[in-house]
């Protein structure tokens, strides 16, 4: 008679299994896998579902490790991505190709904090029968739990604010056990035997847990990116105080967000932003203006001189023509003023 237990520390661990059950419960998903680094569970993640020739459809607001991965790394080995503002909903569905298998947002994006609209991807995720994957990093288990928003998998670095004190890395990817992988008939990986492990049917062996499975069985056994115990315990002791550090931060933030209020010339620029420049690929005009030093980040007698040439640059950027005139025609004490802001 078999008995479920831990055979091999890469693969479980008493230890870890406590905090795969904690962060899983937090979170109201069926199970987690913690892992080395919030990279990795990105890893784990998109290498439990896809293949060479696979799709992604992303923000295109993500922490930079996550933008390096999608962009330069998985194209190497068929996996392409194409990223989409996150604050338009309606073209991540347009992005969306037969061999689509994920779409990818944070909560709140890092570093340009961009809020995703979980919701409205979770509906279009769920019309093309495949998974939204949703990094929680920056709003924690305490301020937003996505999976209640219909993301079908949540992913955390927990060596930020789950973890809390700068001990310990590790990463976690939460399986909601809502997404049906046999209807959706685009993962073979989870639908078919696989000869690695017995000629194992995930979704045969467990009804709502196939994907946790197969990244345990094969994910961490084969790519290895697995926690400490010890690190493991720490964010243990971290998760204690969640509730506890995350309101202190709610309250910090309020008491920063009373006194800018009140500055007028905080006042006069936010209000001026809101008014003329309300549109976010301004101020990533902006950035790269300041950047590449060009347009209104140039000695002014040469704005005029380099005027054609500064938006054809900020074209080559992805920015249109409306927006890069508007950065262009920006007066330098207003560019000032909002690169002291951004």
């Amino acid at each position: 008679m078999e008995r479920a237990g831990h055979v091999y520390s890469r693969i479980s661990n008493p230890t870890v299994s406590t905090l795969e059950e904690r962060i899983a419960s937090l979170e109201s998903g069926v199970g987690s896998i913690v892992t080395s680094s919030g990279q990795s569970s990105l890893h784990l993640a998109i290498s439990t579902l896809m293949n060479a020739g696979s799709h992604i459809v992303a923000s295109s607001s993500l922490y930079g490790g996550s933008h390096n991965l999608l962009k330069y790394t998985l194209p190497r080995f068929g996996i392409n991505t194409t990223f989409i503002d996150s604050n338009k909903p309606e073209d991540f569905k347009k992005a969306i190709k037969k061999n689509t298998r994920l779409i990818f947002t944070e909560t709140v994006a890092n570093p340009q904090l961009k809020v995703a609209d979980i919701p409205s991807l979770a509906e279009i995720a769920n019309e093309s029968h495949i998974p939204l994957l949703v990094d929680s990093t920056l709003t924690s288990s305490y301020l937003i739990s996505p999976i209640q928003y219909g993301a079908s998998l949540v992913m955390h670095s927990l060596t930020k604010f789950m973890s809390g004190h700068g001990t310990a890395m590790g990463g976690v990817i939460i399986d909601s056990g809502d997404f049906d992988w046999n209807l959706s008939k685009k993962f073979p990986t989870l639908t078919e035997p696989y000869e690695g492990f017995h000629n194992m049917v995930f979704t045969e062996e467990s009804t709502n847990a196939a994907f946790l499975l197969r990244a345990r069985r094969e994910g961490l056994r084969d790519f290895g990116a697995c926690i400490s115990p010890m690190n493991a315990f720490l964010i243990l002791q971290g998760i204690e105080t969640l509730n506890i550090r995350m309101e202190k931060h709610i309250s910090n933030t309020n008491d920063i967000l009373s006194f800018l209020s009140k500055n007028e010339f905080v006042k006069e620029t936010v209000s001026k932003i809101q008014d003329e420049n309300s549109d976010q690929d301004f101020f990533s005009a902006i950035k790269i203006c300041k950047k590449k030093r060009i347009g209104p980040a140039r000695v002014e007698e040469n704005r005029s001189i380099f005027y054609k040439k500064d938006i054809s640059l900020l074209a080559r950027n992805g920015f249109d023509f409306e927006t890069s005139k508007k950065v262009m025609d920006i007066k330098k004490e207003d560019f000032q003023k909002i690169i002291k802001l951004l």
